[in-house]
């Protein structure tokens, strides 16, 4: 195995874990031939401060994965917390986001805009389309 080249981190809603799973395991050549870590909140262990862990990690993430959905999008912490360090870091130039969405409304207020989102599905996003 290489030595680690990138290092990942995901920011998701529980609610959307089988979509982080799928992810994962699209993902897995990229861990196995490439050397890329990855991290998301099931890895903090029992007891620790997971409020300071997720933040640790946002912060050393080379590219922070996120996963946007209705659910993404109406969790405070997801959005307040973790949406807004990724957009502050891209915004620094610290670090490359990416916006992976499946199904959810377009929100103005969103990170609509500012990153550009990678589609789960085979589908293209379209301008003014009536499809959530």
């Amino acid at each position: 195995m290489a030595n680690a080249s990138l290092h990942l981190v995901y920011s998701y809603s529980h609610k959307d874990e089988r979509m982080l799973n799928r992810l994962r395991t699209h993902l897995a050549v990229l861990r196995r031939h490439e050397g890329m870590t990855e991290w998301y909140d099931r890895d903090i262990e029992a007891g620790a401060k997971w409020r300071q862990e997720i933040a640790e990690q946002l912060n050393l993430a080379d590219l922070i994965l996120l996963l946007v959905s209705a659910d993404y999008l109406a969790s405070d912490f997801c959005y307040e917390e973790e949406m807004r360090r990724a957009i502050e870091r891209s915004d620094r130039r610290l670090l490359k986001n990416g916006l992976v969405r499946e199904n959810f409304p377009r929100s103005r207020n969103a990170a609509r805009g500012r990153l550009q989102p990678m589609l789960v599905s085979n589908h293209p996003p379209r301008c003014g389309s009536k499809r959530s």
